[in-house]
């Protein structure tokens, strides 16, 4: 792959955005200073900015010449919720947040892109720099355009990437239709009387499937901390704590790593 040479040039600044953008994560809706230093660039290149966009979004807009075609491309801006174990120089300083998904790298990215096209202006149109925020399981792109964003940022198409650390350095991998997996999440409410699995079917009334609530689970996960403090125990060494009700709530997401809350994750 043939690199554009300001592009080249402008390596080490990219990278000096990154690793700080690493070092400073933020989680979805949290992403204030993020949200700041992205803005901040955009302007020093002279790009028209909007902010507060679904609550933390950004966009950067050039236009050039008089052409009425319009495109977005969008990054995201959000960390996860994971405690960095990473040694190097450039390692999360915000304790239990990490960007472990490779955001920091979309986001620098577009800003990249940003800064070249802000020099190099030889399209005829708009393009939208979009920064989402909350893109890990907080909808932040529902909420930009919830928010208005296609109203004030109409765009033709939008276009977006995601890193793929499988890939060998300069290639790139494009499909038609979907791409990647989503991360979805449901909620499973089972209701019955909790008693120890050995003891089914005395002691416990069925919530699923003839077995008492969380039986069979084990293999994932078997939420028995949720399920005590909500005051029914699945399987409870202690007789005093059987026999009561429970109604269990057990989260399924594709998400991985797991959230912080292993009691309520059985991916």
């Amino acid at each position: 792959m043939k690199l554009i040479d300001d592009i080249v040039a402008f390596q080490a600044q990219i990278q000096a955005i990154r690793r700080d953008i690493h070092a400073h994560p933020e989680i979805c809706y949290e992403e204030e200073r993020t949200a700041a230093r992205v803005a901040g660039l955009l302007r020093e290149w002279g790009l028209e900015v909007s902010t507060g966009i679904g609550k933390t979004g950004v966009v950067g807009t050039l236009r050039q010449g008089a052409g009425k075609r319009t495109v977005g491309l969008r990054a995201d801006l959000d960390a996860l919720p994971l405690q960095e174990l990473n040694a190097f120089e450039h390692r999360s300083t915000h304790q239990g947040k990490m960007h472990a998904c490779g955001h920091d790298g979309h986001t620098a990215m577009l800003l990249g892109a940003a800064r070249h096209l802000s020099k190099h202006r030889d399209f005829d149109g708009t393009v939208h720099f979009i920064f989402q925020p909350a893109e890990e399981g907080g909808a932040g792109g529902k909420a930009m355009i919830d928010d208005g964003l296609f109203d004030s940022h109409p765009c033709e198409a939008v276009f977006g990437m995601h890193n793929w650390p499988g890939m060998k350095v300069g290639q790139f991998a494009v499909t038609s239709g979907p791409m990647l997996a989503s991360a979805n999440m449901f909620e499973i409410t089972i209701t019955g009387r909790g008693a120890h699995a050995r003891a089914a079917p005395r002691g416990g009334r069925s919530g699923a499937g003839g077995h008492p609530p969380g039986a069979g689970l084990s293999k994932h996960h078997q939420p028995q901390q949720e399920a005590d403090r909500q005051g029914g125990v699945v399987g409870h060494p202690d007789p005093r704590r059987r026999g009561r009700t429970a109604s269990l709530p057990i989260r399924r997401c594709c998400a991985a790593p797991c959230a912080p809350s292993p009691t309520r994750c059985w991916t």
